[in-house]
């Protein structure tokens, strides 16, 4: 029994989740995607963990039919509406098309995530412990022994009394 009108659009989809769904088709690999299901009453933000998982079943189960296979992992994060599914290509081609399906993302990016530097150079040794701007750095300031940064630089303490 499908929990929502098929004539609703269909959910915002990560274009990363596609291209991995895209590249996985001729290896027949999984792919894993977050998907979040959409609240039934549309002045709330998710269902309740319980209706969330079974409508998880629902889609699941309706997929399963209609494409001939099954789902490799399914996790369902019912406080939060989401659905963590792995699964073949066509599957999740399928399970994005499902009217319960809010929004769906891809669980691992692309990029690595580093940030490379810019204008990224060798520093000499003698360069490390050189005066920037004619100021001393940090590790080369000498201070009163017992006197911590925050005190020498006037700040009062955090510390309630």
């Amino acid at each position: 029994m499908a929990t929502a009108v098929r004539g609703q659009q269909t959910p915002k989809t990560d274009p990363e989740l596609l291209r991995q769904i895209t590249a996985a088709k001729d290896k027949k690999d999984p792919v894993v995607g977050i998907l979040r299901i959409r609240p039934e009453d549309p002045t709330k933000k998710t269902n309740s963990p319980e209706r969330t998982k079974e409508i998880a079943n629902e889609v699941v189960n309706r997929v399963s039919k209609k494409v001939g296979s099954k789902a490799g992992r399914i996790n369902v994060l019912g406080n939060l509406g989401v659905i963590i599914l792995s699964a073949p290509p066509r599957f999740m081609t399928e399970v994005l098309q499902q009217p319960e399906i809010f929004s769906a993302m891809a669980n691992r990016s692309s990029e690595s995530g580093k940030i490379e530097p810019i204008n990224k150079h060798r520093v000499s040794e003698s360069a490390i412990n050189r005066p920037v701007n004619g100021r001393s750095s940090k590790s080369s300031v000498s201070r009163p022994k017992g006197v911590t940064a925050a005190k020498s630089s006037g700040r009062k303490s955090a510390k309630k009394r």
